[in-house]
This record gives C-alpha cells, sequence and structure tokens, in this order.
C-alpha cells in the first residue's frame, strides 16, 4: 500500500520494468486485505453469536478509526499547516470532518493546492466503510441456523454472484439507477466484496486447498503480470486476479514459518497512518528523493504511529471484548467428505 501510493502522492514518473509497469499495486493490497478477512471473519461469525461477534468486530475496528480521525483533523492536518504556509487547517471545518467521518465513511476535509492529494488527508480510510458493511451482513447471515448449516454451498454462490455482479455489465448501470451516494457505495462495494467472498470460499474449502510453496510463486507471479501489463484486457485482469490475490495471500500465510503480528499487530495502525505520513514527507520535500526512498521513509515514520495506535487503542479496545460474554456455537462447518 505504501509503495503503491508513492507514486501519485509524490508526483514520480510511475516505475517500469520491461513490460511490467506500476498499475493499482496498492489496490492490491487492499484485494488481498478483503480475501483475508473473508477468510477470519467467516470462521469467526460461524463460531460465535451474532451480539458478541458484532461487538468484537466493532472494538477491532472502531476505535482505532475514531483516533485516526482525530489525529487527522488535529495532529496532521494542522502540522502540514505548519510547515507549509500555503496549507491551511481551521478548527470549525476539522471538527466537521470529525462529526461527518463518525459512520466510517470519512467526509472531504478541505485541503488546499500544497497538499499532494486533493481529496483530503487520508485516501486509506474509505475502504472501512466497506469492511463494517461485510461485517454486519455476514453476522446478520449466519445468526441464521440453515446458513450456517449451508455454509458451504453459500459461499460458492455467493462468490460466483459477486463476480458477476463485480465484472459483468450490470456494475456500469448501476449509476443510472440508484441515487448517486447508493450507486457510488454499491459500485464501490462489489469489487471489495467480492474479494471478501472469495475469501469465504477459501475457508470452506480450507481442508482442500493445500498451501504450496510452487504454487504461491505461481500465482503471485500470474498476480504480478495481471496487475502490471497494460496490454491485457482489463475485465481479463480482474477475473485472474480474484483466484491469484485469494490464493497467494491465504497460503503464503499459512506457510509463513513465524507468527507474525500475533502479539503486536501493528498492521492497522500501518494502514490508517501510512497515507498521512506520506503526505508530510511530500510536503517536506522527501518526494525528491524518489520512489523508494520516500516509500521507506513513510514505513520508518508510520511504525512508531502504528505501534502506539496498538498498545495505546486497539489492544486496549480489545480488552473490552468479555463486556458482551460469547459463547460457542454449537454447529461447525460442514466438512468434505
Amino acid at each position: 500500500m505504501i509503495f503503491g501510493h508513492v507514486f501519485s502522492l509524490a508526483g514520480l514518473q510511475t516505475f517500469e520494468a520491461g513490460p511490467l509497469k506500476h498499475a493499482g499495486w496498492h489496490g492490491a493490497a487492499v484485494h488481498g486485505f478483503f480475501a483475508i478477512s473473508g477468510f477470519l471473519i467467516l470462521a469467526s461469525a460461524i463460531k460465535t453469536p451474532l451480539a458478541p461477534y458484532l461487538w468484537r468486530r466493532f472494538l477491532r475496528i472502531y476505535p482505532g478509526y475514531f483516533v485516526a480521525i482525530l489525529a487527522i483533523a488535529f495532529l496532521f492536518a494542522p502540522l502540514g499547516a505548519l510547515l507549509d504556509a500555503s496549507v491551511r487547517w481551521d478548527g470549525t471545518a476539522a471538527v466537521r470532518f470529525v462529526i461527518g467521518s463518525l459512520d466510517l465513511r470519512p467526509s472531504a476535509y478541505p485541503v488546499e493546492n500544497a497538499v499532494p492529494w486533493q481529496q483530503g488527508w487520508n485516501g486509506s480510510l474509505w475502504t472501512l466503510f466497506y469492511e463494517g458493511v461485510a461485517y454486519v451482513g455476514l453476522g446478520l447471515a449466519t445468526a441464521i441456523p440453515w446458513v450456517r448449516r449451508n455454509i458451504r454451498v453459500l459461499a460458492p454462490v455467493i462468490g460466483v454472484l459477486g463476480t458477476i455482479g463485480y465484472l459483468g455489465p450490470s456494475r456500469a448501470r448501476i449509476a443510472t439507477v440508484l441515487p448517486d451516494d447508493l450507486a457510488r457505495i454499491v459500485h464501490n462495494g462489489l469489487e471489495l466484496w467480492t474479494f471478501f467472498a472469495w475469501g469465504m470460499v477459501a475457508y470452506v474449502f480450507a481442508d482442500r486447498l493445500r498451501p504450496h510453496l510452487g504454487w504461491i510463486a505461481a500465482s503471485s507471479g500470474v498476480a504480478l503480470v495481471a496487475l502490471s501489463v497494460p496490454a491485457i484486457p482489463t475485465r481479463l485482469s480482474e477475473l485472474v486476479l480474484l483466484p491469484a490475490i485469494t490464493y497467494t495471500v491465504l497460503a503464503a500465510g499459512a506457510l509463513i514459518p513465524w507468527r507474525l503480528g500475533a502479539r503486536n499487530d501493528i498492521s492497522y495502525g500501518v494502514y490508517v497512518y501510512a497515507f498521512p505520513v506520506q503526505q508530510i514527507l511530500v510536503i517536506l520535500g522527501v518526494g525528491q528523493f524518489g520512489w523508494l526512498v520516500t516509500a521507506l521513509s513513510c514505513l520508518v515514520c508510520t511504525i512508531p504511529l502504528a505501534w502506539a495506535s496498538w498498545k495505546l487503542v486497539e489492544q486496549p479496545s480489545m480488552r473490552l471484548r468479555r463486556v458482551v460474554p460469547s459463547r460457542r456455537r454449537a454447529e461447525p462447518i460442514p466438512q468434505s467428505a
């Protein structure tokens, strides 16, 4: 994600290596996240009653998100104004931004031309609304016993229908039949929810999908080509990326010999803070040193914020999960013969 955003934020020339060209690498990171999420969240949803399931999902996303919103309004934006006189900060606008972002849909924070990304300070947070919708929808669905008993059939059906909706011609017609705001939600959601659904499919067939280093190398290579070769038709590359990204991230995660982030998971903090950190670095002029230096600088500067987010916000919030007691559901997921 950090390496994907660096080109547009720093105004750098697109990375090219032979036929490969940087084109949406950060989007692939988001897709991989949703595939992993579909896998893990389905496991949680079928084993946990609805109330504690929703409570735990809320604790995992919302406190960290809310603090990030406050940081944008009262830390990054004022810092940007301090570093560059052409960047302006207004307290009233900051308060409106926070209030308008409480529904997991970050409102537009007014910025001046000096800010690299003109739509606001944090271009990463928009996906969290769609993640939240997926959590709620899956929780409500698996609260129905019939759905849990038949999830091995229903997950592939959802995956197929999502793929058709995402890649089919009907997606382009959405804007003509729905109100603008709802059309935008459905249009963006179909893309992300389809990867989420493929993660669900991988979960129900996990007993048959064995991670193998050779297959991981092949699928990651296919994904890289599909992402980076402009000559490939868009719909074909999107179709190829669904299984390629899903298998790559899940199988690679299963084969990693150490439990990276098992005790201190800073991935969410990196996700919510990397974008505004990178914007500050660009305002400081770091972008002139090239994409690699800019991206690595962003990573180094983001890790302390992500660590603080985990230790001071996310981890303490997760300790509240027992406020809503939970007990394991009796029905296990059906396994193949």
